[in-house]
């Protein structure tokens, strides 16, 4: 995931462990040691940034299929179909997130940069993980909120506007068990990041190149397994048959 390299979860964990040494540091360092972004490899990241809407597509065609005929397949031929298909979706899906990543990530340093600049370390290291925490709700709230965006756009053809509508309404009822469903699967790697940082073991890429994988992997899963759910549509993957094999093999009996 070469994304780490300019979207980093490790990067705020870290300006926390070593909070003394950021105290009253100017704006631009504050930044970058809490977006992640590596001066010297950030172009990996950028290709990484490149890159992650072919990976959505791909995810989001393999995952829909494995649920909605019961095959899970990554065949070449099969990827090419679901770029066809998903890759638009999996752009604006992505730029989205993009901007959103980067729009908390300015409100924290923001509020970071100010607090260590107008009020004593304790005090500043106290309300700056109030406002981490705050934002960290914020974030998985949207997520929750908007989960079933996706499948929506591309099981009904509606517009991005009009799908996100139908996909809030829908999920409505579920936000706070998706946030609680979200954050579960991050707590091991967001501890490990902690006793990264403390203990100075220099594995913080490999630990965000996980999470993120992680993360990924799991929300889009559970978007597709709530948007079945929720539509009451039958998930073939549940029943353990391959309806594509069953046909070939009734063809072959007649």
């Amino acid at each position: 995931m070469l994304t780490v390299f300019v979207f980093s979860p490790y990067g705020t964990i870290d300006y926390f462990c070593n909070f003394r040494a950021f105290y009253g540091a100017d704006f631009r360092t504050i930044y970058l040691v809490a977006s992640g972004i590596n001066p010297k490899l950030y172009y990996l990241g950028i290709v990484g940034l490149i890159v992650i809407p072919v990976c959505f597509s791909i995810l989001f065609g393999a995952v829909e299929r494995h649920m909605r005929v019961g095959e899970f397949n990554l065949g070449f031929d099969r990827i090419l179909t679901r770029l066809n298909f998903n890759f638009l979706t999996a752009l604006k899906f992505s730029m989205t997130l993009f901007v959103v990543y980067e729009i908390f990530k300015f409100l924290q340093v923001v509020m970071f940069y100010l607090l260590t600049h107008s009020l004593q370390i304790e005090w500043a290291f106290a309300l700056s993980l109030i406002w981490y925490v705050a934002l960290y709700a914020a974030e998985l709230f949207l997520l929750a909120a908007t989960i079933l965006w996706v499948p929506t756009m591309l099981q009904t053809g509606l517009s991005s506007t009009k799908a996100l509508g139908l996909a809030i309404r829908q999920g409505a009822k579920q936000i706070f068990p998706t946030m609680v469903s979200l954050m579960i699967p991050t707590l091991p790697m967001l501890i490990l990041m902690v006793v990264n940082s403390v203990l100075n073991l220099k594995l913080d890429v490999v630990l965000d190149a996980i999470l993120l994988t992680i993360s990924i992997v799991f929300y889009v899963i559970y978007m597709y397994t709530m948007f079945f759910d929720i539509n009451g549509i039958d998930r073939e993957d549940l029943k353990k048959i391959d309806i594509w094999k069953e046909n070939k093999k009734r063809r072959k009996g007649n």
